[in-house]
């Protein structure tokens, strides 16, 4: 049973997607709001996407497709999966957009159907920003040149994060109810779906996804401010260690304040800034890794190895680093990251 105020036009309201709060006849009536529609914010979130896809699209096309070339030979193993892992990652938010665009305009049917569609969007956000995530992963490994160490401790990290993350992820997504509204003269012409949530256990998930882009943080720093002591004149160690840094800076930033309007906003609107999170992930990746690869095929690197395939495998030489009493210090001991980027046409 609803209560309605009797000031509230219901339809008029959720057609023109003001907040009402729908007052359930229960010790826990002021915990229950009725869905509030994100349709603006997610309009904004994936007309950003859009802009970015197409601002890229020429640098992709010739980083990143290339690589995938049927005509290209040898073909990389490594250089495809790393390929089609971006791929997946930077296009997923399309089918974020398809999904919540059904959810918000269109409408669910039954219940059931509401249920699948918040299941399937929660789900497939956390695949795709922890793509995003073992991108930078393998970016930071790369730099300290490939380290089992390191290699360990980001599996380790990863691992302790992920699993009570996606565990989090899915108490909360079980806990979210879908009323079905039965007012005369009103439901006919409602055609969308309702949620209702006390539940804040999503922000564990965030909060975990902030402490893990703070050890990245960490991790692409220690070795970036020696590079720039030691290698200061190479534009592509600038752009490995300066992307890789200020990616983790802006995703903790963004994180912490998704967990701040999570912790203490009212519950409808605890996913306000959530889908447009995820779709900066995907967008702060690909850039990090698309400005690498285009640094890369410039004449400012050394050790560029033309094929005969038209496939130049550029060398990036990555310090090592020791400890001493005064922090990381560069000894000079490198070790060798493969890039493969297409060779420029030259005239």
């Amino acid at each position: 049973m609803v209560e309605i105020p009797p000031d509230v036009d219901l339809v008029a309201a959720l057609q023109h997607e003001v907040v009402v709060r729908v007052s359930f006849l229960s010790d826990n009536a002021d915990e229950f709001p009725v869905d509030i529609d994100f349709q603006y914010l997610f309009a904004a979130g994936e007309a950003l996407f859009i802009y970015d896809v197409l601002l890229n699209l020429d640098v992709e096309i010739e980083y990143i497709w290339a690589v995938l070339s049927p005509r290209k030979r040898p073909v990389k193993i490594t250089a495809v999966l790393f390929s089609l892992m971006y791929l997946v990652q930077r296009y997923l938010p399309l089918f974020d957009q398809i999904i919540l665009n059904q959810y918000f305009i269109l409408g669910a049917s039954t219940k059931r159907a509401c249920m699948i569609t918040y299941a399937m969007c929660g789900w497939v956000s956390l695949a795709g920003i922890s793509l995003s995530e073992i991108i930078l992963v393998i970016r930071i490994w790369a730099v300290w040149g490939w380290k089992p160490l390191i290699g360990v401790i980001l599996v380790v990290i990863s691992v302790a994060g992920g699993i009570p993350g996606i565990f989090f992820l899915s108490r909360f997504l079980n806990g979210i109810q879908y009323p079905e509204l039965d007012i005369p003269g009103v439901s006919e012409q409602l055609q969308r779906c309702f949620y209702m949530t006390t539940n804040k256990e999503i922000v564990v998930t965030w909060i975990l996804l902030m402490v893990y882009d703070m050890v990245g943080f960490i991790l692409m720093a220690i070795p970036g401010i020696s590079a720039y002591r030691s290698s200061g004149s190479s534009n592509l160690v600038k752009v490995v260690y300066r992307d890789g840094v200020i990616y983790y800076a802006l995703i903790f930033m963004i994180s912490l304040i998704n967990v701040i309007v999570i912790l203490i906003l009212s519950p409808d609107l605890r996913l306000l800034l959530s889908g447009f999170e995820r779709v900066l992930h995907s967008i702060l990746a690909s850039r990090v890794i698309l400005h690498i690869r285009k640094m890369a095929s410039q004449d400012n690197i050394h050790g560029q190895t033309p094929t005969s395939t038209g496939i130049m495998l550029t060398t990036i030489e990555f310090t090592s680093f020791t400890g001493t009493e005064n922090g990381f210090t560069a000894n000079m001991n490198y070790r060798s990251f493969e890039l493969e980027v297409p060779q420029q046409t030259r005239a």
